[in-house]
Formats: structure tokens, sequence, C-alpha cells
């Protein structure tokens, strides 16, 4: 009752303390990623960091180790690439329970067998798994298949 009391007689301070309340537990349940993957993830702007380390929250909670093989590079022949927009990054897999490692070369019906590249498409992203056309990097032709390749898509 001295609580209610306390509150009528001092909404403003009230509400202060609800807000702090309401701050405090946002910030206990924010997603979290190991210190390396932070601190990779700390290079990007803050949309993007933010879009990739909810995602890869939920990807170590499911038990991999999330290795990151490329982030920023730049555009090749003055046009603009995914990763040079902060918008991309590649990643190698470590599952471990299993000790498996999801890379390049692992094929497309193990990495959907992770549930991983499900996992991106409902968080709006984009599974390098899905690509089909071909790409040039640095002068090599690559097959579309990318699977260790996740992204946030063009900006509109």
């Amino acid at each position: 009752m001295k609580l209610q009391h306390y509150a009528r007689q001092h909404p403003r301070a009230t509400v202060a303390v609800a807000v702090a309340v309401v701050l405090v537990v946002l910030y206990l349940n924010r997603p979290m990623v190991s210190a390396t993957l932070s601190s990779k993830l700390g290079l990007y702007p803050t949309h993007e960091r933010n879009h990739f380390t909810s995602f890869f929250a939920v990807v170590e909670k499911m038990g991999y180790v999330v290795n990151v093989t490329s982030t920023w590079r730049p555009s090749i022949a003055g046009e603009p690439a995914i990763h040079s927009l902060w918008r991309a990054i590649d990643v190698n897999l470590l599952h471990v329970t299993t000790g498996k490692v999801y890379t390049k070369s692992t094929s497309k019906a193990e990495w959907l067998a992770t549930g991983i590249p499900q996992l991106a498409r409902s968080m709006n992203m984009r599974w390098g798994g899905d690509f089909t056309t071909p790409y040039v990097y640095k002068g090599t032709t690559y097959a579309g298949y990318d699977p260790i390749h996740f992204d946030l898509g063009y900006p509109a």
C-alpha cells in the first residue's frame, strides 16, 4: 500500500523507475554471441551488426562455433559488391557435439540438415547455398553455390 501511495505522490519518479527496469530487462535479454564473434561483428554498422548478432546468437545456441572467414572486402572493378556494403559475412561452422565442420565444400543437404539456412531465411537473410548463378572473384569463376555466405540483401 505504501508503494501505491508513493507512486501517486511521485508519478515522474515512478515512471523513471519503470523505464529503468524495462531498460535493464532489455539489456539482460539482448542477443549475446561469443567474444571472438562479437569483435568481428563490431566492425559492422549498427543495423547490420544487430541483425547478424541476433542471427549468430541463435546459431551458437544451436551448438555451433562460428568462425568468420570474410567480412568487408572491396568492390572489384567498381561494381558494388554486397561484402563492400557491410551486408554480408562468410563463415565456417563447427558443431560442438559432433565435431563436424561445415565449409564451402559441405553439401547442400548437410547444410540444410543443420537448420541454419532455414533460420537465415526466417530472419529475412539470404543464404549463399541457394545461389545458382556463377560469379567471378579476383579473376576466378565460381559456381553459384556458396553455403558459407549469409547476407542481408542489397539495400532498397
